[in-house]
């Protein structure tokens, strides 16, 4: 009866410890997950009469002087999109995350639209460490 007592107390705490893990590993998912780009109407377009390849270059050299970090994985110069990584608001505001996104298209040899989207996205705890929730039009800075 004792034995059977400990094995069963044993048994308890490692499934305890393994169920915690378990929900680490999930909540460090959701967390990657929701740092994703997110699809976000609005936005402002514009044509610059430029051509694609030098408009390209333009902004991607803007974004790089601006300081932003350039999302390797989402910008490509043959889908014309221009992402950054989440930038985290300083001070008061350090659970919220702005992110730019520049989309090209072109429409002729020297005629390329261009659309600004700036996004804004919240963290759901107060320590600024959970998941990101979902992206939202910022127009004052679009």
């Amino acid at each position: 009866m004792k034995r059977l007592l400990i094995l069963f107390v044993v048994a308890s705490v490692f499934s305890s410890v393994a169920f915690t893990q378990g929900l680490g590993a999930r909540a460090e998912a959701r967390k990657k997950e929701s740092e994703k780009p997110q699809n976000v109407a609005g936005g402002v377009k514009f044509q610059v009469s430029k051509s694609y390849q030098d408009t390209y270059e333009a902004l991607l050299n803007w974004v790089k002087r601006a300081d932003y970090t350039i999302d390797p994985q989402y910008t490509n110069k043959e889908t014309g999109q221009i992402m950054t990584g989440i930038a985290i608001a300083e001070g008061k505001k350090r659970g919220i995350g702005t992110r730019i996104m520049l989309t090209l298209i072109k429409y002729s040899d020297t005629e390329t639209t261009i659309k600004v989207v700036v996004s804004e996205q919240k963290r759901s705890t107060f320590a600024g460490t959970g998941a990101w929730g979902d992206a939202k039009l910022n127009e004052k800075e679009t």
